[in-house]
């Protein structure tokens, strides 16, 4: 309950300016339910270890271990405390999957970013004399501090019995942390409509116990999909893509025919992939801070679409959807998915049945989340990385500078007649030690901002990392303008891979919090050529491609939908969110959204809502299940 409250008070200032008294003293109360259930954890061996050892007088035993159990406890939730307030700052949640994905990541990367961003030494030293005041202060009461003495002479066997019973069912109470039918469960912590506190109220182990049966839950093979439970497979296929005369391969429901190239085939087409660009830098609010303004051009020059998702939350997912064409379902496919051969949505082989050349540059290692081996797999002919770049950037811990790499895609592409390349960059990521200032960049701390920018400021984020993101537009933008020179005809598709986790403010807004940018420009990309105001995601990008340069009738495969087929009424989702093109909503863990609403015109829009929520599981179970089992949709066959 202390840390809760310290919790709350340390990054207060995310709070909602409607929230109540009220509603924290729900969440204080709600939240103590997971403190005693997690406290309940640590008693059941010392208490049944009691229950066995009391009769026969064995009372250093019970002694050792009661107080081993209760300085465990002060261990193992001391430094879930203090960890999870670095985790919060950097992902905005409690232990969640990324947990479990560090363990596949740079070890070497993620110690240096830690280290150099978040300065652990001092959470050391807190956690350390948090413990030793514990460990004190349970030594105390170990020591002078026993059972009242009408315990003690307590000589009649009935009231013994009761008393045992008494304390059994306090124990049970106390691990389900609920006097009622309901234990406390995640499903029902948030109480709150403030987002930010309902995050304070399962406690960090809970938490990081979430985490792993979430991520188990996922990853394991067998008969009940994660998404779609006992429903049918080919049943769920044929709602989501229609009957397909009950072909029982996901192939047949995924094949798309294109309807004719729309401008002329282009020698090179480069797809960029951002590392942490979100689309709130290019709103008009933060216009004169200039931060974002070479994409800003491109997107006025060609086109711009800002109702746009990422494919998840993470860097490697979001690429592995892009690459593979599947949406993410929470299966780690960096190692499942690099052995098996491409997946039939593959960029890489799409674009190579179009006579292109494949390509993949990163600004980091092969080794990194396994992604060398992973885009082999996919089909890629050529991987470019660090390596080739010589290896050594100005400050980068996860990779070269971006501009060495756009240098290495050009000297790697000038031998090449035509080619498709994907870019993955890394500039814009912690610890965020490069000098930008000596890079040209303008703001040496928040106070050089402009006048208007000063009035957003409440040191969310600060001048030196907002300079990463200057320079990693600065490096696309440089990138663009000479590859556009040396090759005329060549096509660029610029896009985040996902949402930063860093805003401009304490309360970012939930399109601020969710969305990507998608860009496209190149030669007869015109603004007018396709409509920006639709919504789309991730999956989307390649179908959009092919159908700008393929031939009429050329076969392909994908999730998504190309833009250009999309209407103003049509919703996109991915990544637990639903967009429209004039609203933004997320999808809870279990799949409703709850109204609240009354007049028939909104009661309308939640039905549409209650489809697209449905149609949002489906896809997802789809693709579950290919990675998982396949595209056979009847088994036995």
């Amino acid at each position: 309950m202390a840390f809760r409250l310290f919790f709350i008070d340390y990054f207060g200032n995310q709070l909602s300016g409607s929230t109540s008294l009220s509603d924290i003293f729900t969440a204080l109360i709600t939240g103590f339910t997971f403190d005693s259930a997690m406290s309940g954890v640590f008693l059941v061996l010392p208490f049944l270890t009691m229950a066995l050892l009391l009769p026969l007088k064995y009372f250093k035993t019970i002694a050792v271990i009661r107080c081993s159990f209760s300085s465990l406890f002060f261990i193992i939730n001391l430094l879930l405390c203090v960890i999870t307030i670095t985790y919060f700052q950097e992902y905005n949640e409690q232990f969640n999957h990324f947990v479990i994905e560090a363990l596949y990541d740079d070890q070497s990367a993620i110690a240096s970013t830690i280290i150099g961003q978040y300065n652990p030494s001092i959470s050391l030293l807190i956690y350390f004399a948090w413990l030793t005041l514990s460990l004190f202060l349970l030594r105390y009461i170990h020591k002078n501090v026993s059972a009242p003495n009408f315990i003690k002479q307590m000589q009649n066997p009935g009231l013994k019995i009761g008393l045992a019973l008494l304390a059994f069912i306090l124990l049970a109470v106390a691990t389900r942390g609920s006097l009622s039918t309901r234990p406390a469960m995640r499903k029902w912590a948030e109480v709150t409509p403030d987002t930010f506190l309902n995050k304070t109220i399962i406690t960090p182990g809970r938490s990081l116990v979430y985490a792993l049966k979430d991520y188990r839950a996922l990853q394991q093979q067998g008969e009940n999909n994660p998404f779609t439970g006992e429903l049918d497979i080919l049943t769920v296929a044929q709602q989501t893509f229609g009957d397909h005369a009950g072909s029982g391969q996901l192939t047949d429901y995924l094949k798309k025919q294109a309807g004719g190239a729309v401008i002329d085939t282009p020698e090179h087409i480069f797809l960029v992939v951002m590392e942490s660009y979100d689309a709130w830098p290019l709103l008009q609010q933060y216009a004169p801070l200039h931060l974002t303004d070479q994409v800003k051009t491109l997107g006025n020059k060609g086109l711009h679409f800002k109702r746009f998702l990422p494919a998840s939350s993470s860097t490697m997912n979001s690429l592995s959807s892009i690459l593979s064409g599947i949406p993410f379902t929470g299966v780690n496919v960096s190692q499942r998915g690099a052995v098996g051969g491409p997946s039939i949505s593959s960029v890489f082989t799409t674009m190579e049945n179009l006579g292109y050349q494949t390509n993949f540059f990163y600004g980091g290692l092969a080794s990194w989340q396994n992604i060398g081996n992973y885009v082999k797999n996919q089909g890629v002919d050529n991987v470019f990385t660090a390596v080739h770049a010589g290896g050594k950037s100005s400050a980068g811990i996860w990779g070269i500078d971006d501009d060495q790499l756009f240098d290495l895609v050009q000297e790697k592409i000038s031998g090449q007649k035509k080619s498709f390349s994907v870019i993955m960059t890394t500039t814009y990521h912690g610890p965020f030690s490069m000098d930008v200032l000596a890079r040209g960049y303008p703001y040496q701390d928040n106070r050089d901002y402009p006048d208007e920018i000063k009035k957003l400021d409440d040191g969310s984020i600060d001048a030196n990392t907002l300079g990463h993101l200057w320079f990693a537009d600065k490096a696309v933008g440089d990138f663009v303008r000479q590859a556009e020179k040396n090759w005329p005809s060549s096509l660029f598709a610029l896009t985040g891979d996902h949402y930063g986790r860093r805003y401009f403010h304490a309360k970012p807004s939930l399109y601020e919090i969710s969305a990507v940018p998608f860009i496209l420009y190149g030669k007869n990309i015109t603004p007018e050529l396709i409509d920006t105001q639709v919504a789309g995601n991730h999956l989307d990008m390649v179908p959009t491609m092919i159908e700008l340069i393929a031939p009429k009738g050329f076969s392909y495969f994908s999730f998504g939908d190309a833009l250009q087929h999309k209407t103003a009424n049509d919703f996109t989702f991915a990544n637990q969110k639903i967009m429209s093109t004039e609203a933004l909503w997320t999808i809870p863990k279990g799949g409703t959204i709850k109204s609240g609403q009354t007049n028939s015109q909104e009661k309308e829009q939640q039905q549409s809502l209650g489809l697209v929520v449905d149609n949002y599981e489906n896809l997802m179970g789809l693709a579950w299940y290919y990675i998982m089992e396949g595209a056979q949709l009847i088994k036995g066959k």
